[in-house]
Order: structure tokens, then sequence, then C-alpha cells
């Protein structure tokens, strides 16, 4: 399709703005690399209690910028297709955030107000739900305290024994498992722990977070995950990139960006290979290539500066690992020792990652080193702020390593530009 109005070319260039802005929980446009593991995980989704197995929780893991975000919300996306009632939370919840989760399952699963379990509310006279199932009568303007629904029996309860048909199917979602408070007695890891171990409804967990994931759930009480529900990711493979790169390109293509098939090979391949195989990465060289394409008079393939596309990604994935360095609050010479470590023996273990931590720590100058100590607890507690931004991660046999190694010689660039 060619734009050729005065109209078409503004639409276009709105569509272009609009994509530009897309973030990571949207990203991409076409979703590939994952296809067998979106499989597994929609195979664990068909077959939920009561008549299906219990304890199936999933857990995706994986660094910064694998695409863990964007992979649970295509999983998400095709559930929903299906008919399913997928509930998504992109961070551990709050208190309140738990008692949602159970209202939207009350809605989805058993036919309750999806006010339930949030406020108290004023009905006319008729039933009203109570915990256990279907209470007395409401009188008309009196106040009727919502149900109290903070388990899956009570879910099971509204349905007052009503069998379950093969379409009443729901999935949560909690992404950036890896903030998990460490009290398991709290309402999240309550809330975990009972998704994870019930019988009674057909819900299923996933949680998708860093490589320490899995520890963490196990601290909040979520034993024996199994092998085969685990999905670690990395970089996706050069055709996979590449096959995205084409098929997002031929999308907005199809949309009315002009463009020869020569012009849309060579964009896909600079922004396939740029990216080094990150999903992260890859939005930013798309969202790069839409601003560049969006500021033109008439947008196009053919004409646009794909030099200047490549350079403004270049800047955002800098940008994107400078914010990331920041969430530590730690001086960037804790982060580079570290790194030089890793670096010298490829991966270390967590003994010798605080030890070094301490090390680099103690060298500070003293009102940064005050700082970093008033910060922090111990430099254990400067590790586990490392792990749970994705500065380093842990291996299969728990050993610290660089999970991407652009990251590791962006922070060694600047802690030698800080040098000089």
């Amino acid at each position: 399709m060619v734009t050729n109005s005065s109209q078409e070319v503004a639409q276009l260039k709105a569509s272009l703005r609009e994509m530009a802005m897309v973030g990571e929980r949207a990203d991409p446009l076409v979703f590939g690399g994952r296809e067998n593991i979106i499989e597994d995980v929609m195979q664990f989704a068909r077959r939920l209690p009561p008549t299906g197995p219990r304890g199936n929780t999933v857990v995706i893991d994986g660094p910064p910028g694998a695409g863990k975000t964007a992979l649970i919300c295509e999983i998400a996306r095709r559930l929903s297709r299906e008919g399913a009632s997928p509930i998504l939370q992109l961070e551990p919840p709050s208190r309140q955030e738990v008692a949602d989760i159970y209202a939207q399952l009350a809605a989805a699963l058993a036919g309750a107000p999806l006010e339930a379990g949030r406020t108290t509310t004023r009905r006319e006279a008729g039933l009203a739900f109570r915990p256990g199932g279907i209470g007395a009568v409401a009188s008309k303007d009196e106040t009727v305290a919502p149900p109290s629904i903070e388990s899956p029996l009570a879910v099971d309860n509204l349905r007052a024994g009503k069998a379950w048909q093969s379409d009443e199917r729901a999935v949560v979602f909690i992404d950036e498992i890896q903030n998990l408070t460490s009290n398991r007695d709290a309402d999240e890891c309550r809330l975990a722990r009972a998704l994870h171990t019930q019988d009674r409804i057909p819900v299923l967990l996933v949680c998708s977070g860093l490589s320490n994931s899995q520890d963490i759930l196990e601290r909040a009480g979520l034993s024996r995950i199994g092998t085969g529900n685990r999905f670690s990711l990395s970089p996706l493979a050069v055709d996979e990139a590449l096959t995205c790169a084409r098929s997002t390109f031929d999308l907005v293509r199809n949309m009315g960006l002009p463009g020869s098939d020569k012009a849309a090979s060579e964009w896909a391949e600079r922004v396939a290979y740029a990216c080094d195989g990150w999903p992260r990465h890859l939005q930013n060289y798309f969202n790069a290539c839409w601003t560049t394409l969006g500021s033109q008079d008439t947008p196009s393939l053919d004409s646009a500066d794909l030099e200047a596309a490549m350079s403004l990604g270049d800047e955002l994935r800098e940008k994107y690992y400078a914010d990331r360095i920041a969430r530590t609050s730690l001086p960037i010479e804790v982060l580079a020792a570290l790194q030089q470590e890793i670096d010298e023996n490829q991966s270390v273990t967590d003994y010798q990652a605080i030890s070094s931590i301490g090390y680099a720590i103690d060298a500070l100058p003293a009102t940064t080193k005050q700082a970093v100590r008033h910060r922090f607890s111990s430099d254990a507690a400067c590790f586990d702020k490392m792990l749970a931004v994705g500065i380093v991660s842990l291996d299969d046999r728990k050993r610290c390593v660089s999970p991407i190694p652009t990251l590791g010689e962006f922070i060694l660039a600047e802690y030698a530009a800080g040098k000089r």
C-alpha cells in the first residue's frame, strides 16, 4: 500500500509516533523467537484443577532485556483469544492488589461482581454474596459489605457446587517476581502459595523475573516447582531476531509505510544485528526507526536516514543501561570492581562477589563510603540489589555472571570515563 494523500501521510506519521512510544509491555509488533515456550505455557493453561494437576506454577526467568514482560503479555493475549481470562500483574501485588486479583478471579470464574472484595456497596433488594457462598437478602438501600474473597476456596464456594466448564479458566501473571517480599507471611506470598497449591479452581500461576526468581519463590514457600515448568530466556538467535525484524517491517509497510523490498530487508538486517539478540534492544532500535521515519515530511524506508536511526538506537540502548545502573544506587566503582572480577574468572561464587563488593566500598572516598554503608545494611544487601535489577545474575550452578556482555562493557567504559 502506498500513501498518497496528505491525510494518509498525516495518519502514517501519527502511527509512527505512537509506535515509537510503545514500551516493552506491548512490544514487539510481531512476536518471534519464543514459540516453543509460548506453546508449552498454553498447554499448562489447558490442564488445570480441579481435573488437572495442581502445583503447575510456571517460572519464566532471564536477564534484563530478555523479553520476559513482552513474552507474558503475548501469552496473555493468546490465552484471551482462546477464551481464557488472563490477569496481568506487572509487579508483585500490594495488599489491595491481592484483593483485586481475587475479585477478578471471582468475576471471571464465578460470575461475581467485579467490585467484590474492593469497597462497601449499596445494593437493591436481592441476594448478596458472602464468604462461602450466597447469603442473606439485602433490603433496599441497605449498605452491604462485599464478600471477603481471599482464597481459591472462597472463589470456588461462590459457585455453590456448579460444575466447571472446559472454557472456564484463568491465568494469573506476576511479573518482576524477584521483588517479592522476603516476608513469607505477607499477602502477596500467601496469594502465590495459595494459587500454587490449590486444587479447587481452574487457575494457573505464571511468574516472571530475573535469574534468582525461583529462589525467591522457594523462600516464599513455593517448593517443588518442576524443572519442566521453568523457562530460562537467553538471547534470540540471529535468524530469530532477523525473522522478527523482517516481520515487523513488513507489517508496518502493510499499514502504509512506503519502501522497497530491498530497503525493508536492509533495515531489518541492521536492526537484527544491532540488537545482539536481546528483545529489549530490538524494541529500542524499532523505536529509533519509527522516530526517524516519523520525522520525515513523507516517511519512506527508501529515503530515510538508516544511519541516523541506528545511532539513535545506540543512544536508547545506552540510556537503558544507564537507567538500570542508577537503579542500584551504588557507585560505578563498585559495579566495575565486580564486573572486572567476573571478566577475569568468567563466573564467581556469591561469597567472592560479596567480598569484591566489600573491598570496592572500602576503597571509596570517606563520604561516599559512608553514604553507601548508610544506604545498605551489608555487602550482601548490595549484592542482592545488583541481582534484583539485573546488573549480575546467577547461572545454573548458582554462580554470579554478567547477564549481558554489552552491559558489562558499558559499566567498565563508564568507570574508565569517570577516571579520566
